[in-house]
């Protein structure tokens, strides 16, 4: 017993964790709304702080159990290849490693079984990357994504547009249930001067933009281009990480406004490892002319607007996954399909805006449909699930004003992330064969009690007894003294309030019994 709580005490790792976290989760109509705030470094902890569980099942289940087909060699090439061939900002590098140390903090298990080894940045900074990753090393281009932009004479005379801009957004990828229960809606609020507020519409762990709207209007929506020849021997930049300059940056290119000019400057900056096609729009009324962008390694950047219009009627852009400027137009059964309804009429509402990429474009793995009108401040999600593709689902509607305000949170300089219950998490990793990390969560100052049971119920060690203030805890145990098997542990607290100099106990609370495995 004595060499356990010796061990206990080398190995412990006591966490009361009142530090600021910059950032507040909510769920809205079933979707996580992130809002974060402060630097990259504070945005990223806050990302990783609270998120940091669901970042592990993407990278687990998504990049390394689908992607590189469960296997570690495979995702050993995907990382050797990202780490020779890719470079990352600081900045985001930064966020990166931030986002670790929030798990790190809290915590938050970052083991993968099949890797062997715990997650760190790289793999995170992979994650946005993971488009390129895939269709350079692995199964090709995965055609999906489109959108349709409408504004001026087309949008003219419906009484909500008014000759203003409106876009719909399709987003589609791979059909995978960590995909689907990770949709996030992050809401970025920087400090930095030369940067603005803007909201990213992707999956939780990714930092770059690939549904992106900043606090000037401007948005980009990226789809994947029907060509990602490359040639090695160039860096390649994550080109989430190029939108994500343009959008979050107050005027990348340096010429006095924020327009998609920018995004368009960003991504001629930066080599792209495959092909992408990017809309772009800023409302500017009857006169908002967004851009297509298209581009890839091997033959660079076009842009088109509604001026390269052949075949689309009115003042209509459309994006599906086929270059149409960068290389000769492929036939595409989606374009065709909204040509043929524009040409019917080119006249546009939102409802019509929708209804014609929805029937025309749709496919089976959408995940995400969004409409945007900046007119109206108006910004609509609707996310897939297991057994439903976005387009089928119900949008949830959000005011882009309300979104872009500062939480209040953020003006309390005593604001902490504090604990509101009493939580007993699942140790990690679970099973285990040495050591393993207990963590738990207390919303008051109380006397702390965590206890060892065996499958039969006896009592076999007590871990902890004492008083703990109010926080976040975790600590290592090490378990190399105990027999193979299957045990539980328990944790019970008893609240104790201070009443004229006097302890006053309010009752014991059992946390939770959770049950431990060790294989040796």
């Amino acid at each position: 017993m004595e060499k356990i709580l010796l061990m206990l005490i080398l190995f412990s790792i006591h966490i009361n964790l009142f530090a600021q976290v910059n950032g507040v989760l909510e769920e809205i109509e079933g979707k996580k709304v992130l809002t974060v705030w402060g630097t990259h470094y504070e945005r990223g902890y806050a990302h990783g702080y609270l998120l940091g569980k669901e970042i592990r099942i993407i990278i687990m289940d998504y990049m390394v159990g689908y992607i590189c087909s469960g296997s570690s060699e495979n995702y050993g090439y995907a990382r050797t290849f990202f780490l020779n061939n890719f470079t990352i900002e600081n900045k985001y590098q930064i966020e990166a490693d931030a986002m670790i140390q929030a798990m790190n903090d809290k915590g938050t298990g970052r083991y993968i079984s099949t890797l062997g080894r715990t997650f760190d940045a790289t793999d995170i900074l992979m994650m946005t990357a993971i488009i390129e990753l895939y269709e350079a090393l692995f199964l090709g281009v995965q055609l999906g994504c489109s959108s349709f932009s409408s504004w001026g004479t087309s949008t003219i005379e419906d009484s909500t547009l008014s000759g203003n801009l409106v876009i719909t957004r399709l987003m589609d990828w791979h059909n995978h249930p960590a995909l689907h229960q990770n949709h996030l809606l992050m809401i970025n609020i920087p400090s930095e001067p030369d940067e603005q507020k803007w909201i990213s519409i992707n999956f939780v762990g990714v930092l770059g933009a690939l549904s992106a709207i900043n606090e000037s209007g401007v948005a980009a929506f990226k789809n994947s281009g029907s060509n990602s020849d490359y040639q090695t021997g160039n860096t390649f930049y994550p080109i989430f990480f190029t939108i994500r300059n343009g959008i979050e940056m107050n005027d990348y290119n340096q010429d006095n406004e924020n327009n998609p000019n920018d995004i368009v400057q960003a991504i001629k900056d930066r080599n792209r490892c495959v092909g992408s096609i990017i809309h772009v729009t800023k409302n500017t009324g009857i006169n908002s002319n967004p851009l297509i962008i298209e581009c890839n390694n091997v033959k660079g950047v076009t842009v088109r607007n509604v001026s390269h219009n052949t075949l689309v009627a009115g003042e209509n852009l459309v994006a599906t996954n086929h270059f149409r400027t960068l290389y000769t137009p492929e036939g595409c059964m989606r374009y065709r399909a909204i040509v043929d309804s524009l040409n019917r009429s080119a006249k546009i509402s939102p409802e019509r805006n929708w209804s014609i990429i929805k029937n025309s474009a749709s496919v089976s793995r959408n995940l995400e449909a969004i409409q945007y009108i900046p007119s109206i401040d108006s910004l609509k999600l609707a996310t897939s699930t297991t057994t439903s593709p976005a387009y089928l689902n119900k949008f949830t509607s959000f005011c882009l004003s309300d979104l872009f305000n500062t939480p209040t949170a953020i003006k309390d300089e005593n604001y902490t992330n504090q604990v509101t219950r009493y939580v007993l998490e699942q140790n990690y990793p679970n099973p285990f064969n040495s050591s393993t990390v207990f963590s738990y969560q207390l919303p008051a100052n109380s006397h702390v009690e965590i206890t060892i049971y065996s499958i039969t119920g006896q009592k076999i060690s007590t871990l902890i007894s004492e008083q703990q203030q109010a926080g976040n805890y975790n600590f290592v145990w090490d378990g190399s003294d105990f027999a193979s098997g299957v045990y539980f542990y328990r944790l019970k607290a008893k609240v104790s309030k201070q009443t004229g100099g006097a302890s006053k106990s309010s009752g014991q609370v059992l946390v939770g019994t959770n049950k431990l495995i060790l294989l040796k």
